[in-house]
């Protein structure tokens, strides 16, 4: 057990391995629970990876996660601390380990030494009232061994995967293969940032910005046929522009992933974003860079009506309130003075976090527009040779081949799933297989309501 008082701690490491930065993080450790909360939430630091501590299970271990430069790629590590410190200033030589990585075009596998220090303020500490929703782990969520449903992914090894429920009384029940883990949101950042902002905003305002071009608030596009397009056609994807209109095309090509996803600045960013030609159908096109453009155009607003900024904006709005972890105040964006938010990727969460943020658009709480969504399947774009499945504002719905009932979900890039199976369960999975089925689960989910439901046959005597 740490000895410690609540006290300011700043923990020193200094990492023997190239692309591993040394790190220094200030925490504050609570006596009570032997908590080690960020003082500074989020990562810190830059190339190649940025650090951020995450929730340790035991005082010998200290957990980390790393985040790719200038991408949403995540790899969770553990320091093993030889014997736990019982004074400060306390160094110490540690081995550390990569445990687990979250995209398969980034493995990095790696073990070696770290120096660990630890100093301690002299004074005890009190919780800045300040920082208190950022300064909170919430309960993670129990194992998936303790669970009354134990769903099977059909993916070998998905990197985490869970489900929950929201109970009467608002709580809710979580169960986890892994709770400690931090994971990239990727595209669920369409709904949890942007599309969210977009509504968030509207409802605090009562705006109509939805229905307003893209340069209301500033000009984005030079080119003369982006002034028709409007927020909500970038938040449906149908901007008119594009390259191709096969579904995912646009999304995977070299120039998308040459010209925006490896773009450091908002310049390079919104030259590739607005570089797509007009086409005479708007489809559905999935493009990221329409997002992008969507997130530019809501940062304008934001600055020129609120004198905020998005990522801010949200902590404030909804952040504060769902007390998400010190890990989700990390919302990524461009590397230069405008500080850009990417919009439909660039958050890191833990489980719980996802767990939140889905059981927020799943319950609208605050009436923002995601339950009318949710309901309303037939409402939402199809998508073009794909009848079963369907888009509206970074919501997927996708119908069952057998009983024809459509299914919300949200998807993240290489295995990324948000399932909303019914209005008070989700299941999710974090993987990087590139496969993004489901079926089986909901399958599974309905077998375990039937059974659930079914009356109890009478035993004999009775």
């Amino acid at each position: 057990m740490w000895l410690i008082a609540s006290a300011v701690l700043t923990l020193t490491f200094q990492f023997e391995h190239a692309d591993i930065p040394d790190a220094e993080v200030q925490v504050l450790e609570l006596a009570d629970s032997g908590q080690r909360l960020p003082l500074n939430p989020g990562f810190s630091g830059g190339q190649p990876y940025s650090f951020a501590l995450t929730p340790s299970a035991t005082s010998q271990e200290i957990h980390f996660a790393l985040r790719e430069y200038n991408a949403n790629c995540i790899h969770n590590g553990v320091i093993d601390l030889p014997q736990p410190f019982t004074q400060t200033p306390f160094t110490i030589s540690a081995t550390f380990r990569i445990t687990q990585n979250t995209c398969a075009y980034a493995t990095f596998a790696t073990a070696g030494q770290t120096s660990v220090t630890i100093t301690a303020s002299k004074e005890r500490a009190a919780l800045p009232n300040a920082s208190k929703n950022t300064l909170t782990y919430e309960p993670l969520g129990r194992s998936l061994k303790h669970a009354p449903w134990a769903p099977q992914p059909p993916q070998a090894q998905p990197t985490v995967y869970g489900w929950s429920r929201i109970t009467n009384d608002q709580q809710f029940e979580h169960y986890s293969s892994n709770t400690h883990i931090a994971v990239p949101a990727y595209s669920l950042s369409k709904t949890f940032i942007t599309t969210a902002t977009a509504l968030l905003y509207r409802n605090q305002y009562q705006s109509d910005l939805l229905q307003l071009s893209l340069d209301t608030w500033g000009d984005i596009c030079p080119q003369n046929t982006w002034q028709s397009v409007t927020l909500i056609d970038a938040l449906n994807m149908q901007t008119g522009h594009y390259a191709s209109k096969q579904h995912g095309q646009d999304e995977a090509s070299a120039a998308m992933i040459e010209n925006f996803f490896e773009a450091t600045t908002h310049q390079e960013k919104i030259a590739h974003a607005c570089s797509y030609p007009e086409r005479e159908q708007r489809n559905v096109v999935y493009q990221t860079s329409a997002t992008y453009l969507a997130a530019t155009a809501l940062q304008n607003l934001l600055s020129t009506e609120q004198n905020t900024r998005l990522d801010t904006f949200l902590y404030n709005g909804l952040w504060n309130e769902l007390k998400l972890s010190p890990l989700a105040y990390s919302i990524d964006t461009t590397k230069d003075d405008k500080r850009q938010v990417w919009g439909g990727y660039g958050l890191t969460l833990l489980p719980t976090d996802l767990v939140k943020l889905a059981h927020f658009v799943q319950q609208d709480p605050l009436k923002l527009g995601f339950e009318e969504i949710l309901e309303n399947p037939e409402t939402a774009c199809p998508i073009p040779n794909t009848p079963n499945l369907r888009y509206r504002q970074s919501i997927w719905f996708w119908q069952h081949p057998e009983t024809q009932k459509w299914y919300p979900f949200l998807s993240g890039y290489g295995g990324i799933i948000v399932l909303f199976l019914d209005d008070q369960h989700i299941y999710y999975m974090v993987s990087d297989q590139h496969d993004h089925r489901f079926k089986s689960v909901i399958d599974s989910f309905e077998n375990y309501q039937r059974q659930r439901t079914a009356p109890r046959a009478s035993s004999p005597g009775e």
